[in-house]
Order: structure tokens, then C-alpha cells, then sequence
């Protein structure tokens, strides 16, 4: 069954990225949703990118697959985030998706179309669009740098921080705190990391206070000093203006 969902967390990540048009405000908001189960595979023909579409609620992955159809998680993607629009063009759009928890996805095919033939009439949209692709980009170099260049505190560290922001730009921050639907395992998986070394680190950081994990949730109380010890540049400069 599809519905308009109104896309709350897209429409604030693109406004984040350009000063959207009413006009493109009542474009998005007239796509269709459908909701997708966890541990569904969104895209499973790396020949061809995934069908396009806008993550209104849930978390997804980009994954790259082997021959015995094991995946290993390449990046996270958000609420606001957006998958298929080949807005500009990288390697990583024909990565197969999985959803990792219940998702809600909206078909972006006319988004698609408007970016494809660089519509006049929602030129902002587009290069919001262009902007939120280079940002994924920037994701993925993160995890990149997360795995090669860092211990396992400060990559612990660095992803908490990278979530904090990403999940701020669509108001899913409340008192410091953001939601957290993953398992143990699977943000293991991501860090590359065992679970026990993950649970050492996460200690470690709830016994220097600096953050917390109440059940379902991460709390960053000092989110400056967290940043600090990540290492974590803001991408903030690139966004908007």
C-alpha cells in the first residue's frame, strides 16, 4: 500500500542543503510512500543503482555483497537520506541497500526525472539533491578513515559523533540524545570491531561520562569533548549557503 507520508526527515535534510522553493516543498510531500521490513534487500543487481527513494523513517545500509551472498555494511543511511538519484555520479550508487530496521522509503522517481533534466523550476531542489550525494560520499570516506586510521575508542568515538550530526540536521536529537535501533552486533559489524570490544569501549565512555546509552538511544551529554577525542570535522560548511 502506498500513501503520502509528507517526508518530514527529507524535506528538512534538503533544506538543510539549499533554500527550497514552496514549489519544491509541495513536490516532495506529493510522492508516494511504502514501508519495507528489516532485513529486506532494497537493491540486490549491483549491474544497476537501487530503485531511487527518500528514507523517511528507519535505518538502511550499503552494502557490498560476495559470492556466498554474505554482506558486510558499508555505510549506515539515515532518516533524510536518500539512495538512487544519481544525482552526482560515484562508484558507491550501484552498492546494493539493506534495510536494517523497518523502514518507511519513498519512491523518488519523479525527483529523479527533475534531477536527470535539471528542471529550472526546482534548480534549488536539484542541487540539494547534488549536495546530499557528495555528503554520502563523505560518509563513506569517514567509515574508511574510521577503520583504517582509528583505535577502537576513538572509532567508537567518531561514529557516535557522525550520527549526533547527521541525525540534529533532521531534528531527531532530543536532549542530547538520538534514537538507536541497532543491535550490538550490527554496530559491531559496522566498526569492524567484536562485540566485546565494543561493550569495553562503551563502558569506557560511560565511566568518563561522556556518553550514554539508555535503552533504544545514545545520549551525548558532552558531545564537544566526544567530538575532540573523535577527531570528527563537521561537514557544516558544505551545507547550506
Amino acid at each position: 500500500m502506498t500513501a503520502n507520508w509528507g517526508m518530514p526527515a527529507p524535506a528538512k535534510r534538503l533544506e538543510a542543503l539549499a533554500s527550497l522553493t514552496d514549489g519544491d516543498r509541495q513536490f516532495l510531500s506529493s510522492l508516494k510512500g511504502r514501508t519495507v521490513r528489516a532485513g529486506s534487500m532494497i537493491a540486490a543487481d549491483e549491474a544497476k543503482p537501487p530503485p531511487a527513494s527518500l528514507i523517511v523513517s528507519g535505518w538502511c545500509a550499503r552494502v557490498s555483497r560476495d559470492k556466498d551472498d554474505q554482506h558486510q555494511i558499508l555505510s549506515v543511511l539515515l532518516p533524510g537520506d536518500a539512495f538512487g538519484l544519481e544525482a552526482a555520479p560515484w562508484a558507491g550508487e550501484r552498492l546494493s541497500v539493506l534495510a536494517l530496521t523497518t523502514c518507511v522509503l519513498v519512491d523518488a522517481a519523479p525527483l529523479q526525472q527533475i534531477i536527470r533534466l535539471r528542471s529550472h523550476a526546482h534548480s534549488q531542489l536539484v542541487e540539494a539533491c547534488q549536495r546530499l550525494s557528495w555528503l554520502e560520499q563523505n560518509h563513506v570516506l569517514n567509515q574508511i578513515v574510521r577503520l583504517a586510521g582509528r583505535g577502537g575508542y576513538q572509532r567508537v568515538a567518531h561514529f557516535i559523533v557522525e550520527l549526533y550530526v547527521r541525525m540534529l540536521d533532521v531534528n531527531l536529537v532530543r536532549n542530547n540524545a538520538f534514537p538507536m535501533p541497532l543491535s550490538q552486533q550490527t554496530v559491531a559489524a559496522v566498526l569492524g570491531l567484536s562485540k566485546v570490544h565494543l561493550n569495553r569501549v562503551t563502558r569506557q565512555l560511560q565511566r568518563e561520562g561522556l556518553v550514554e546509552f539508555p535503552r533504544g538511544a545514545v545520549r551525548v551529554p558532552e558531545f564537544a569533548r566526544v567530538a575532540e577525542i573523535a577527531g570528527f570535522e563537521n561537514l557544516a560548511a558544505t551545507r547550506r549557503g
